[in-house]
């Protein structure tokens, strides 16, 4: 290049360009003061006096403007008042939510923990546990790819600096007990903040009062109990949350595009020269597509739903209908029909390669499929773990779901929407009741839009509970998840006034505060603490310890911190001998013929001795 004609000149304008480049674009991003400096024109003592008369008028703020520009002063004033007057209740129950995680001692589920964090944790710290049924190898019903990445990676970390910790200084300092039980609760409580997220731009979106929604948001104890704890529900709780965002955003968008279309295309009927109709079609070009906007998230998202837990279709088929939907009835090169089928088979492709990497990672996980087989092409059918089929189809039999309980029909609405959301969960139903009564005897004037974020927030809480009341086993966490359009529908509801006073507010968090106290530090709140202490008391001894458990929940394992196998062993695990016998809800005579088996056998081996 140096040897062609020109070329060093051509290089030293080249130069010459991207420094005057570069220069405009910091010049644009430096901050310039829109006022000059009050103390510029001062100078020893006169500038000392006027603060001095600042100060004494408590004029904090002009003190402040005289250090830094304008702008930033301002900047944090908006922030200030913004914290102050507006988001000063929901910021309480942030740090109420935070302190829970930290501080809660009681046991809702076994679920919490037996369907992830058990199991996660036994693997990640070569631990002895107990691996629940729903993961056995034959026909295993949860997907370990899901909770390997959630769990899995911040456990696997902690254990490597605890690793170099203990290398360079002799002590385990990272991991203990409570630490191993707390890593899990962080990550899901870091997660539950998205909620919040897209609650705050749905409602900044489509005008709402965000203020409103996001103090009635925080101070549900579902968001301040379960939004701490690692189950499944509270996972599902969040993608929907993502997915009721995406689809309001893509619909909010939609509307904007299809408006500035019909504004350019009404100057171009208009136009009447050659060069008025070439700055139309420049305009026309600028605008933004909204067809396919979002396609990837929402197909990612799906395929890791439905893995973690197959119901999460229920909650996504109404949102995911109002994407294929909205606008295709405008004036478009395709017709409805085939615009509702083009967005249906963007979303296939991402959709069956994220579930394809996760039957991939599953199935190696369960040891029937390896690599070699992968290599020399010998796998079989049997090797691939489906992990939402077989859920599927252990759950459509009836005999299994009476294994854990049976309920009627109503029992979500009647029983499990009261529970989880209490005073606004009766609103809400009311809305729904009001919202079927309107649409189908009102006449067609004032029946209410079927294309807008309401209806589509309102659909998704009607299909979703009444899909998952046909299911005969109804637990209240299945329908966490709908916490996000409750509370975007009725939020504003709980402010109504009887005469001067706001009841429902009023008894909204009573409802919550005691709730939350109740399933935070009071329900089966000795289980866990009484394992953790356990492992601390015993340390290292090499006895065997028989522990029974009567009338509780089945407990964990993992906070015993034992190793899998003498190979195993590590600089924090506890060779404590111990074996739990849950005998859950059994009568008070088999409790009793069971210690005295083992007192009986304890005498046996004495005499051997």
């Amino acid at each position: 290049m140096d040897r062609l004609p020109g070329a060093y000149l051509l290089k030293q304008a080249w130069d010459a360009t991207k420094l005057a480049g570069a220069i405009k674009a910091y010049r644009s991003t430096s901050v310039v003061p829109t006022k000059p400096n009050p103390l510029a024109a001062f100078k020893g003592p006169k500038a000392n006096k006027r603060l001095k008369e600042l100060f004494e008028d408590k004029n904090y703020v002009e003190m402040c403007k005289c250090f830094l520009f304008d702008p930033i002063v301002e900047l944090a004033l908006d922030f200030s008042n913004l914290w102050w007057r507006v988001w000063d209740i929901y910021w309480i129950f942030i740090i109420i939510r935070i302190l829970f995680a930290f501080t809660q001692t009681g046991y809702i589920h076994p679920d919490e923990y037996f369907q992830s964090v058990e199991v996660i944790t036994g693997d990640v710290l070569s631990l002895k546990t107990n691996t629940p049924w729903e993961f056995n190898v034959t026909a295993p019903l949860r997907s370990p790819s899901v909770p390997y990445v959630l769990y899995g990676l911040p456990l696997s970390l902690l254990r490597g600096v605890n690793f170099l910790f203990h290398h360079y200084t002799g002590y385990n300092f990272f991991i203990g007990s409570f630490m191993v039980s707390l890593i899990p609760r962080i990550v899901i409580l870091t997660s539950s903040f998205i909620v919040d997220f897209t609650v705050y731009k749905i409602c900044i979106l489509y005008k709402h009062s965000y203020n409103q929604c996001l103090t009635t948001l925080a101070s549900s104890y579902v968001m301040i109990v379960f939004a701490s704890r690692s189950f499944s529900n509270t996972l599902e709780m969040i993608m929907t949350s993502l997915l009721i965002y995406w689809t309001a955003h893509c619909m909010r968008r939609t509307q904007e595009t299809v408006y500035l279309h019909s504004r350019v295309q009404k100057e171009a009927d208009e136009a009447d020269t050659i060069a008025e109709r070439v700055k139309i079609n420049k305009k026309r070009k600028l605008i933004p597509g909204h067809d396919y906007k979002y396609f990837l998230h929402l197909s990612m998202i799906c395929a890791i739903g439905v893995y973690n837990r197959p119901t999460f279709f229920i909650y996504a088929s109404m949102p995911l209908f109002y994407w294929f939907q909205r606008n295709i009835a405008v004036d478009s090169y395709w017709t409805p029909f085939q615009t509702f089928n083009f967005r249906i088979f963007s979303i296939a492709p991402g959709f069956f390669l994220t579930a394809l990497i996760l039957l991939f990672t599953d199935s190696l996980y369960f040891g029937e499929l390896t690599l070699k087989k992968i290599w020399n092409l010998t796998m079989n059918w049997e090797d691939w773990k489906l992990t939402p089929l077989n859920f599927i189809l252990y759950n459509v039999v009836p005999g299994n779901l009476s294994n854990h309980g049976t309920h009627p029909f109503w029992h979500h609405m009647l029983i499990n929407i009261p529970l989880l959301f209490g005073p606004l969960g009766i609103v809400s139903l009311i809305t729904v009741l009001n919202f079927v009564t309107e649409l189908f005897f009102n006449d067609w004037r004032r029946k209410p839009g079927l294309r807008t974020v309401f209806s589509m927030t309102m659909m998704t809480y009607i299909v979703s509970l009444g899909l998952l009341s046909v299911f005969p086993h109804q637990e209240p966490r299945f329908l966490i998840p709908l916490i996000v359009p409750i509370v975007l529908m009725n939020a504003h509801k709980l402010r109504w006034k009887f005469g001067e006073k706001k009841p429902f507010l009023t008894l909204w968090y009573i409802f919550n505060i005691t709730l939350a106290v109740f399933y935070g530090y009071f329900h089966q709140a000795g289980v866990v603490p009484m394992v953790t202490h356990i492992s601390n008391h015993f340390g290292h001894r090499h006895n065997e310890v028989n522990v029974i458990f009567s009338k509780t929940y089945m407990p964990p394992t993992f906070p015993l911190l034992r190793p899998n196998t003498k190979r195993t062993e590590s600089e924090y695990s506890k060779n404590i001998n111990i074996n739990f016998i849950d005998l859950s809800g059994k009568p008070l005579d088999q409790v009793i013929n069971q210690m005295n088996t083992l007192y009986s056998r304890e005498l046996f081996f004495d005499l051997v001795k």
